[in-house]
């Protein structure tokens, strides 16, 4: 019997949105005071940019220590948890708080008042952090969950809305430096997924973000699996996929074996909203069910489910080491 086995080599990363070093956190305070006013506007003195500076080089240090092979610049500034290239923009309004998907937390809510210009917020953040690393993977909200986060009072249609927020999306992306992949964190294809329509649409926009850049693509999803139509659609397009193991397994493994698979896949294993370590047998053995499920898997970055914000320091700390633990892992 002819053993047709494949070495695949499995690499570490996470989604970004890191928890605040608690000594930022003394610093900022003092600089900023604790009130609402206090949250990033894109304004800030050079004094408090020193700061989030700072505390840049300290977390992609963590993630060296921790030997995590795909660094990201982690989002420290990122109040507003994915919204935030939104509220930093001139033509968006805060007005009042919104609760973020169905958690305990809370962001800024975002109004569009007018037209989405490029603002390069996000692209001085990397610009920043190659200086620190070689081709770090780029992170940024992908246009559907913004259309979702946000309300419109410009544009007059959803189609419109979500239009904008891809062409958005690409202005943005297009001034950022070189990087390995480019993640579009994309929530809530999941949590609300697209009408036909819609998908149409999404396919489109995110086709035309794969032919203007030149690193790979990957959307990642959480908290749930997509639809079989969008999942498929996204294999076509030739884009890499990130999946949420922890929340859901088996819908995931199903898409999988049905559809078929990307050839870059991000293999979110490690929980990031649970402040339990999981051990890397446990992790290993997740790992290697995906892995006879999607024989077909080329590129395996394994990563948390989730940005790892939720967590206290330590465990963000503990929850890098294990990823890291297993970054060098071979499994056939």
């Amino acid at each position: 019997m002819d053993d047709h086995r494949v070495m695949v080599e499995i690499m570490s990363s996470s989604l970004g949105l890191f928890p605040l070093p608690d000594w930022t956190k003394d610093e900022l305070s003092k600089l900023k005071g604790h009130q609402r006013e206090g949250l990033i506007s894109g304004n800030e003195s050079s004094l408090i940019n020193s700061v989030y500076d700072s505390a840049r080089e300290f977390i992609i240090g963590e993630q060296q220590n921790a030997g995590i092979d795909l660094i990201v610049e982690g989002q420290l500034r990122w109040d507003d948890m994915l919204a935030h290239p939104l509220i930093v923009h001139e033509s968006v309004e805060s007005r009042g708080l919104v609760r973020y998907y169905d958690n305990n937390n809370f962001y800024r809510e975002l109004v569009v008042v007018g037209e989405l210009t490029n603002s390069g917020d996000v692209a001085r953040e990397l610009e920043k952090t190659s200086k620190l690393v070689d081709k770090p993977i780029a992170i940024f909200p992908g246009p559907y969950t913004l259309s979702k986060l946000a309300t419109d009072e410009y544009y007059g249609s959803e189609y419109s809305f979500i239009e904008a927020m891809g062409e958005f999306v690409l202005g943005e992306i297009q001034q950022f430096p070189n990087t390995s992949y480019l993640t579009l964190l994309e929530p809530s294809l999941v949590v609300e997924p697209p009408s036909s329509d819609q998908r149409e649409l999404i396919v489109e926009l995110i086709k035309t973000i794969v032919s203007e850049i030149e690193s790979e693509l990957v959307i990642q999803t959480y908290w749930g699996s997509l639809d079989g139509e969008t999942y498929a659609s996204l294999v076509e397009l030739g884009a890499g996929i990130g999946f949420d193991f922890v929340t859901e397994n088996k819908l995931n493994l199903a898409l999988l074996e049905e559809y078929g698979v990307p050839e870059t896949t991000f293999l979110g294993v490690v929980d990031g909203q649970n402040t339990h370590i999981e051990s890397v047998e446990e992790i290993q053995k997740m790992i290697k069910g995906i892995l006879e499920t999607g024989s077909d898997i080329q590129n395996a970055i394994i990563n948390s489910n989730t940005g790892l914000f939720y967590l206290p320091e330590n465990r963000f700390t503990e929850k890098l080491e294990l990823l890291g633990s297993i970054a060098k892992m071979e499994v056939i």
